[in-house]
């Protein structure tokens, strides 16, 4: 019950100053005060009334009313035990309602009293009463507020609250510590929306396979290019598809078939991405519902609150998945490791590398969506300089998904090449002509692996494919030099021809400009070693301008293990083996000479 008006309230000044009222405005005030409808009947009070004004004992009747609500005040107001419900994990608000509700009922008596009085009984009293009460629920809120175990029962404990002071505002009564005190638990809410948002976020990743996100229905692709506006991330090449799908009956016509794409739409990221987005986008639509969206800083709170959200949920759970080890992958030490296996691992690392780059893209689209919730203008621009610092968040993982990437690659690489540098004959029987068994393994990984990599920024994977052309370049080129090599063959560098060549192919299949390149050092080597004549790195121009790369001491190391051959029959030699062997003696004392004075 309210007043409705303001009109009994001046009826009530007039008579607490001593004035004579007016019998018509006295009945509107009665009007406005009627409490017949909720049980209340006031006419024995104002017998009392009657009979105490009439022999002039107001002031008695005032201090037995008094003393008669204090009474009803210890009944009334008694504060709920909070600390029973919180052990028996009961809802605090369905203590606190029927405690603000006899609160609001035993206030809005006195209130009604004083009014319908005409100066008897004046409002003073209640007041002091009142601020005395605020500071009691006030500390009813707070403990409540921390006994919350989650964020529903805040949202509706100020549901509570927030109708409670605006009947309260309608009777004049002081409702702003209240509020502000319940303002005061926004932290405590934000905690509880981080860690029931974590909740979320764990079951998005831990329902993820990390693979790139096939869309056949059109409702899902709708949501994605429409409402999430993810059509940016399509893969290169391919164009936003009708939504339908042309089949045929039974009897041959075609017709279309609603609900479905002409043919699966392939996004680049993980289903993970879409409902993290919706996950941040509910955490702070949540987070809007607990603050007051008129306030001047309401979007500086939001767009703060999202960024810890994004910052240690978000790309916090993303660095974990990254840290823990997946069963089904090697481990982070993967010398040896199943080919296979460490294919799945760096997809992995790539996908969510991948991940985090696209929510870092969305961080602005996440902030501008924060900001429109709020009912005041951003004049100050939070949302975009948020986002400027909020789009580093997700570097982090971003930068350990690649690493973890070119590392999982770099050891299946090194474990392949490892096994090569004792496998390859450099003092074989016979002239080899197929490659060696090392080479198609490792081409058959490269080529199955690093095609699903296209996806990756130009720049990223542009650096994948050169750092591991450079590093299988340097391991080829320092085979003939490992401490086991004792003896080499001029015809062992036919078959390191036939391999240089294979692995010079998969460069040149990359379409990457120069990565062919990366294999000059060693392909100038075998060049010189397969030619007919080594003197020719001893012409200072021919050196410069054909074998540029070749290192005079590690070529000078290779010469001094060369062997002359048993015999020699084949197309590439034509030269006998004593001259062979004479020109090798030559060129290595020459090259002797020539490193002791570093030229």
């Amino acid at each position: 019950a309210g007043p409705g008006g303001g009109g009994g309230e001046d009826v009530v000044a007039r008579n607490s100053a001593g004035a004579p009222g007016n019998a018509k405005e006295e009945d509107e005030v009665r009007e406005e005060y009627q409490l017949c409808g909720v049980g209340i009947d006031m006419g024995p009070l104002f017998r009392c009334l009657y009979l105490f004004r009439t022999l002039g004992q107001v002031h008695q009747l005032r201090a037995h009313l008094r003393t008669t609500r204090r009474a009803h005040a210890l009944v009334d107001l008694q504060t709920p035990e909070l600390s029973k419900s919180a052990k028996q994990n009961c809802d605090p608000c369905s203590l606190i309602r029927p405690f603000l509700e006899k609160v609001l009922g035993f206030f809005v008596l006195d209130q009604s009293i004083c009014a319908l009085s005409g100066g008897a009984f004046p409002r003073t009293q209640t007041e002091q009463e009142w601020i005395s009460q605020s500071s009691v629920i006030v500390r009813v809120l707070s403990e409540a507020c921390h006994g919350a175990v989650d964020s529903a029962a805040l949202v509706q404990l100020r549901s509570v609250v927030w109708l409670f002071c605006g009947s309260l505002d309608r009777y004049n009564f002081t409702t702003r510590a209240i509020r502000a005190s319940l303002d005061g638990h926004l932290q405590r809410y934000i905690t509880l929306l981080l860690e029931e948002g974590r909740e979320d976020v764990v079951s998005a990743l831990r329902n993820d396979k990390f693979e790139a996100l096939k869309i056949e229905n059109a409702v899902d692709y709708a949501r994605l290019i429409v409402d999430l506006k993810l059509d940016a991330y399509l893969p290169p090449l391919q164009k936003p598809l009708v939504p339908s799908r042309t089949t045929k009956d039974a009897t041959g016509a075609e017709k279309k078939k609603a609900g479905q794409l002409t043919e699966p739409v392939t996004m680049i990221f993980s289903n993970s991405v879409p409902r993290l987005i919706q996950i941040s986008k509910n955490f702070v639509f949540d987070l809007a519902s607990f603050v007051d969206l008129s306030s001047p800083n309401c979007v500086q709170v939001l767009v703060q609150a999202l960024d810890r959200f994004l910052q240690e949920v978000v790309n916090g759970q993303l660095l974990q998945v990254l840290d823990v080890e997946d069963p089904n992958s090697p481990t982070k030490s993967v010398k040896g490791a199943k080919t296979k296996k460490s294919t799945a691992a760096a997809l992995h690392a790539m996908q969510i590398s991948l991940n985090a780059h696209i929510l870092s893209k969305e961080t602005l689209s996440l902030m501008e969506y924060a900001s429109s919730l709020s009912l005041t203008p951003d004049e100050n621009n939070a949302a975009a300089a948020q986002a400027e610092k909020s789009e580093r968040v997700f570097q982090h993982a971003k930068m350990l998904g690649e690493d973890r990437m070119f590392g999982y690659s770099a050891a299946t690489i090194e474990d392949i090449l490892s096994r090569g540098d004792t496998e390859f004959e450099w003092a074989p029987a016979k002239v080899e002509t197929h490659p060696s068994n090392y080479v198609l393994e490792l081409s058959s990984y490269l080529m199955a692996t690093f095609p699903a990599f296209s996806a990756l920024p130009a720049e990223t994977r542009e650096a994948l494919y050169y750092i591991t052309c450079k590093t299988i370049s340097s391991r080829v080129l320092a085979q003939p030099n490992l401490p086991h090599v004792r003896k080499i063959l001029l015809t062992a560098f036919t078959r390191a021809h036939i391999d240089l060549t294979v692995l010079e192919g998969f460069a040149a299949d990359t379409q990457v400009a120069n990565l062919k390149d990366c294999f000059n050092a060693p392909r100038q080597l075998i060049d010189l070693m397969r030619g007919p004549s080594l003197e020719v790195i001893l012409e200072e121009v021919t050196r410069f301008q054909k074998f540029g790369t070749v290192s005079l001491p590690e070529l000078l190391a290779v010469l001094e293990k060369v062997r002359e051959p048993s015999s020699v029959n084949t197309m590439f030699f034509t030269t006998t083996t004593a001259s062979r062997k004479k020109e090798v003696d030559l060129v290595v004392r020459k090259l002797r000479e020539l490193v002791k004075h570093g030229d």
